[in-house]
């Protein structure tokens, strides 16, 4: 389901860069207007928000095969945002979405990891929540500063 989620957000964000002639697209919004970051970019901004939330909410459960998907998905989906969204052309938008993909990254790393080693890796899965939890604080301020954006 969550390639279904990421093909489906891709093909959003591919029509919305074509839309807009190709802002945002292949090398970050930085060309782009504000406006055109924001059409061309809000959708995959959601869905690396909807699997950052599974990701978390898996890897607090303890489902080990579900934390391995989700945390790759979302690794995948940052990777997504990082290549397609950034830079944004708004300042705080920029580096909060920054910060966001980054630790999200390093979490999913360290999930990855963690999941792989079992009992050894309980380490590794606090420090993923910890980040994890740092990705959401830093995503939320990005999501508040596309709002604010102008349209």
């Amino acid at each position: 389901m969550g390639v279904m989620r990421r093909s489906v957000c891709a093909g959003a964000a591919l029509a919305a860069a074509v839309t807009v002639g190709a802002a945002g697209c292949g090398g970050g919004g930085g060309e782009s207007s504000p406006g055109e970051w924001k059409s061309a970019n809000t959708a995959l901004v959601a869905a690396f928000g909807r699997d950052l939330a599974d990701a978390t909410n898996n890897i607090n459960q303890g489902a080990r095969d579900r934390t391995v998907g989700s945390c790759t998905q979302v690794k995948e989906t940052a990777q997504e945002v990082k290549d397609e969204a950034l830079p944004a052309p708004d300042n705080r938008v920029d580096a909060a979405l920054t910060k966001a993909v980054a630790e999200t990254i390093a979490a999913a790393d360290s999930c990855l990891k963690g999941a792989r080693e079992a009992t050894a890796g309980a380490r590794d899965i606090e420090e993923a929540q910890r980040k994890f939890a740092d990705a959401r604080k830093a995503l939320d301020e990005a999501e508040a500063a596309i709002e604010a954006m102008a349209p």
